[in-house]
């Protein structure tokens, strides 16, 4: 997608917004974030904007512009290999942070699953 220029970030109780410059308008739901759904408002309210993404130090997240406007099979698809797996994963596994060594070794294991599951190579 390249390098997208942020009009507006915004926060509801339940999800963080963006508006882009030619008027697209995405959301992330704080449901998939651990560390924003149990971060006070206050510290969701702190946060800073890099020409990547979107950055809340003091509880140490991260979410990239791009991962906004991805296709969001993937993360229910992550979901269940974890609970078909009954493996924890260390960190909230997401394909908008950095891939996790889970990821990877799941990813791995499952290859051939997750090309049948989401129709192509990632």
């Amino acid at each position: 997608m390249g390098n997208i220029k942020i009009e507006k970030v915004w926060l509801t109780d339940t999800e963080v917004w963006i508006r882009t410059a030619d008027g697209n308008e995405a959301c992330e739901k704080l449901s998939e974030f651990p560390r924003l759904k149990y971060a006070t408002p206050e510290q969701r309210n702190r946060f800073t904007l890099s020409d990547e993404g979107i950055h809340w130090s003091e509880i140490d997240e991260d979410l990239c512009f791009e991962g906004f406007f991805r296709e969001k099979k993937i993360k229910s698809f992550i979901r269940t290999i974890h609970q078909s797996s009954g493996t924890q994963c260390l960190r909230h596994c997401t394909p908008i942070g950095h891939l996790t060594k889970f990821v990877c070794t799941i990813y791995k294991r499952y290859k051939e699953t997750f090309k049948r599951k989401i129709g192509r190579n990632f």
